[in-house]
């Protein structure tokens, strides 16, 4: 008679508790790209309307539009791109097919249809797609207002309903479901908040953490 043992029957107690908090610990690595990814975009959104504003040469191209109708509501651009590099020759670039720089609010910059392919550390880039949101120039501040992902090239997908995002203290905040997910872990919650410039991420509500051992070895 043949046994076939699965291997969670093979692992001691001791190796399995190794494993996980090895997979924790990687999973909270990747996670603290957040206080690089989030911020980095409204940085860019900030370039891309003082390039506007005063014509300054840049490698940012825009295209402006007649405003008519509902865009009556302020300056539209529309396919607002902006490419480069950073300090560190990485690259970057960020498309928002519409923004709207909103009439009577200083600084205040609506966006619509977000994507970006931007740095994210050691690890290689990240793609952010975002279906909206809205920049505050004056303030720092950037909201994401309606469901947003980030993937990493090395295998972290995330997907947030919402972000609120201190740009000066690279600060993030949303009290909206979160799915975090890795080839071996996944996290859930009902919200989340990075501080202390990312040095410390705290998940709230709910908190799911599921490890893969086998693909944590």
């Amino acid at each position: 008679m043949t046994v076939t043992k699965h291997q969670s029957d093979i692992f001691t107690a001791t190796q399995k508790d190794e494993a996980a908090f090895e997979a924790a610990r990687r999973h909270s690595a990747r996670v603290r790209r957040w206080k690089v990814i989030l911020p980095f975009i409204a940085v860019l959104v900030a370039g891309a309307f003082v390039s506007y504003t005063y014509r300054a040469s840049t490698p940012t191209t825009f295209e402006t539009v007649a405003l008519s109708g509902d865009e009556e509501q302020g300056n539209v651009m529309k396919a607002l791109k902006l490419e480069g590099y950073t300090k560190t020759e990485k690259p970057y670039a960020l498309i928002a097919q519409k923004a709207i720089q909103v009439l009577g609010k200083n600084g205040i910059i609506a966006l619509e249809d977000i994507n970006a392919h931007l740095p994210a550390g050691e690890r290689g880039s990240a793609k952010v797609d975002a279906r909206a949101g809205v920049f505050d120039n004056v303030n720092g501040r950037l909201q994401l207002t309606k469901p947003f992902t980030v993937e990493t090239a090395d295998g972290m997908k995330a997907l947030l309903q919402s972000a609120d995002i201190n740009i000066k203290n690279s600060e993030m905040a949303t009290a909206d479901p979160v799915k975090i997910s890795t080839p071996t872990e996944k996290i859930e919650a009902r919200g989340m908040r990075i501080l202390d410039n990312g040095g410390r991420i705290l998940f709230k509500g709910r908190v799911k953490l599921v490890i893969n051992g086998a693909q944590a070895q």
